[in-house]
C-alpha cells in the first residue's frame, strides 16, 4: 500500500494524471504569452491584450508541480524499500 487510501498502482496513476494536467496548463500558459519576434509591425502599431490571468495560472502550475514532485518522491522512496521476489 502507498498510504491508507491508495495502492502503489493508484498513486502511479495519480502521478501520471497530474503530469498530463501540468502539461495542459503549461501549454495554455505558453499560448497566452505575448510573442513579438518575427513581427512585421512595430510595438506601437499593435496592442496586445492578454485574456488570461497569468499570475493565477502560474500559481496553479506551481501548486500542481509541487504535488507532482512530492508524489513522485514518495513513489521513488517506496520503490527503494520494496524487495521483489
Amino acid at each position: 500500500m502507498f498510504d491508507e487510501k491508495r495502492s502503489v498502482t493508484d498513486a502511479i496513476a495519480d502521478r501520471d494524471c497530474l503530469g498530463l494536467l501540468l502539461k495542459a496548463y503549461h501549454e495554455i500558459y505558453d499560448s497566452a504569452a505575448i510573442k513579438r519576434e518575427n513581427s512585421r509591425y512595430s510595438r506601437n502599431e499593435i496592442k496586445f491584450i492578454r485574456n488570461i490571468d497569468s499570475k493565477k495560472l502560474q500559481d496553479r502550475i506551481n501548486i500542481l508541480s509541487k504535488e507532482y514532485r512530492e508524489l513522485d518522491t514518495k513513489l521513488q522512496s517506496i520503490n527503494w524499500t520494496i524487495d521483489l521476489i
